[in-house]
């Protein structure tokens, strides 16, 4: 019998585990934007299920979780292209 194995599609939140390993990037993006001294805007490009999802829940939670005056927008364009297309 051969042991079967699923992955889902969820995005991890800012406080479970990395399974990607994702970190470096995490704290490279944060310290990059800490340091920023204008607004900035960031855009993530990768595959499906990449991890660009997971990776805006812990820069969301690091960078704004404070009281430094953090403004975070998640564009979901996936949700658009249905009624763009129709």
């Amino acid at each position: 019998m051969t042991n079967r194995t699923t992955i889902t599609d969820i995005p991890r939140k800012a406080t479970e585990e990395d399974k990607f390993g994702l970190y470096a990037y995490e704290k490279g993006l944060e310290l990059f934007l800490r340091g920023s001294e204008t607004p900035i805007t960031i855009a993530l490009q990768g595959e499906w299920g990449s991890g660009k999802t997971s990776l805006m829940n812990v820069l969301q939670a690091n960078l704004c979780g404070d009281s430094r005056g953090c403004c975070y927008i998640f564009l979901n364009l996936f949700s658009c292209l249905k009624k763009y297309n129709d």
